[in-house]
């Protein structure tokens, strides 16, 4: 990007020239320099002795494109081991895939698209199970175009190791808890942020999902496993609160900690729902 924006689009061509073209002598003396000083010290034996941007620019190209066992295996293992944040977005994930394979195409070294799909496949983070299924099961074998637009088009799954129930029963016990606790607010606890920095079951925390702390979802689509020390925390409740709950049966009237609507339970259990 450097060189695209000193416009010494020669640098940057498939085939570099062989000698610096017309008009471009007085920049291409100044890239020398500008080569020289990135460089790491140890290495700026390469380039210090080139009369030339462009010959510069050979050299390093020359020594860091060289193939070799090392070099090459260094890279596949890095191609191998790249990791899903599910915070971010999926073409973070898939560009940082296809940023790996390029330095083993680099290295002369090619990453065949059914490769490249396949490890896109196989290094998603568990919360996309559902639609790398629905990939793994389609009548046709998809292409890499089919498989990326897949993921990019797919809307934040559901981490299917919670159930829905499983998240409104935690919910709700977060939420009659912090109403019991009218003293000091459970959210306060350091114990309910997560190494992240996101604080979790904070209903009164607009604009951010009432379960993970994070923004652009609500609980129902929230995709983030609870902590463990978290999911302690809010099945906990305040140590001074001993408090039950059962569901209301059709004998009973609802108290105030009961609701005695779908809609009220999940009012009471997600907040207003937002997007």
């Amino acid at each position: 990007m450097f060189f695209r924006g000193a416009q010494a689009i020669y640098l940057i061509s498939d085939t570099l020239p062989d000698v610096v073209p017309a008009g471009k002598e007085e920049l291409d003396q100044t890239i020398v320099f500008f080569i020289w000083t990135t460089m790491a010290d140890d290495m700026k034996y390469l380039v210090e002795k080139k009369g030339s941007g462009l010959e510069a620019w050979k050299a390093v190209l020359g020594y860091f494109q060289k193939s070799n066992l090392g070099r090459r295996l260094q890279a596949r293992k890095n191609l191998y081991h790249v990791v899903h944040d599910p915070s971010k977005p999926i073409s973070v994930y898939i560009h940082s895939v296809e940023q790996a394979a390029q330095v083993l195409k680099e290295l002369s070294a090619q990453v065949s698209d059914i490769e490249l799909g396949d490890l896109i496949l196989m290094n998603l983070h568990e919360s996309y199970s559902t639609v790398r299924t629905s990939i793994l099961t389609s009548k046709e074998e998809p292409q890499l175009d089919q498989i990326k637009a897949t993921l990019l088009g797919s809307s934040i799954p559901t981490n299917p190791s919670i159930s829905i129930k499983q998240e409104m029963d935690t919910a709700y016990s977060a939420r009659i808890a912090r109403r019991a606790n009218n003293n000091s607010s459970p959210f306060t606890s350091p114990s309910a942020v997560d190494s992240k920095g996101f604080r979790w079951c904070n209903p009164d925390n607009e604009g951010h999902c009432h379960r993970c702390g994070r923004s652009n979802h609500v609980a129902f689509r929230c995709i983030f496993d609870m902590p463990q020390h978290i999911k302690d925390w809010v099945m906990q409740g305040p140590p001074q609160a001993n408090l039950t709950f059962s569901a209301p049966t059709h004998d009973s009237a609802p108290t105030h900690d009961q609701p005695d609507t779908v809609g009220e339970f999940a009012s009471n259990v997600f907040g207003p729902l937002h997007i």
